[in-house]
């Protein structure tokens, strides 16, 4: 049926203060208390399949702890850094 007991290198936090996902149980029954309504959103969806892959099949924890980790913030997204520049670089051109 597949190793739900496999915990992530680090917890998972909640934006609501709740108690870290450790395992792949914790995120499994995090998703389930979701309304069916989020059960269906995108990053929630894939956070489910991650899961399934790490589970079953043996698939990285990475994975799974990003998907996860998406999944929770999907209503907080993280604010635009503009102390990297980011954008695209100009080349100096000999001349």
């Amino acid at each position: 049926m597949g190793d739900w007991t496999r915990e992530f290198d680090e917890p998972v936090p909640l934006p609501e203060g709740g108690r870290p996902l450790r395992t792949l149980r914790d995120a499994a029954a995090y998703i389930e208390a979701l309304p069916t309504t989020e059960q269906q959103h995108d990053a929630v969806q894939t956070a489910l399949h991650v899961l399934l892959q790490a589970a079953d099949h043996g698939g990285p924890m990475m994975f799974a702890r990003i998907g996860v980790s998406r999944m929770v913030r999907r209503h907080h997204p993280e604010p635009l850094r503009k102390d990297k520049p980011w954008g695209r670089r100009r080349l100096k051109r000999d001349e």
